[in-house]
């Protein structure tokens, strides 16, 4: 059975990993490993629906990064996340098996902000 161990070469920053730096209120700012990526599926390969979109789960302005599970942030909602001096809210978040959770990360700030919105609506003002 593949074990910790086996995954940890993929998230080490000299692999295919990178490192991420975790701040959480009232805790000091930790280290961890990540990796930036979803895992591919054999279906993510083609078409699935019939309007051209590919069933992508992480939109424009996002990014998908997995984390092992003992280095998730125990407070989602309020975490900080820092990758190579970008700072992250964490969107959403599922589950990759019984080792890591993939994060859905949007530029720090409001999490209910769409693509570009600045001013907290989603349709521009009328003219």
């Amino acid at each position: 059975m593949i074990g910790a161990d086996d995954v940890a070469t993929f998230f080490d920053p000299d692999e295919f990993g990178v490192e991420v730096t975790i701040a959480e209120p009232g805790l000091e700012p930790r280290p961890v490993s990540g990796m930036w990526g979803e895992p591919g599926k054999p279906e993510s390969l083609r078409r699935l629906n019939t309007n051209g979109a590919g069933g992508l789960r992480v939109g424009p302005g996002s990014s998908a990064l997995q984390l092992f599970n003992s280095d998730a942030p125990a407070n989602r909602r309020e975490a900080k996340l820092t990758v190579d001096g970008v700072e992250y809210s964490i969107a959403d978040h599922k589950p990759l098996g019984r080792l890591r959770t993939l994060f859905v990360l949007v530029p720090y700030g409001d999490r209910n902000a769409r693509q570009g919105q600045t001013d907290g609506r989603w349709l521009p003002p009328r003219s």
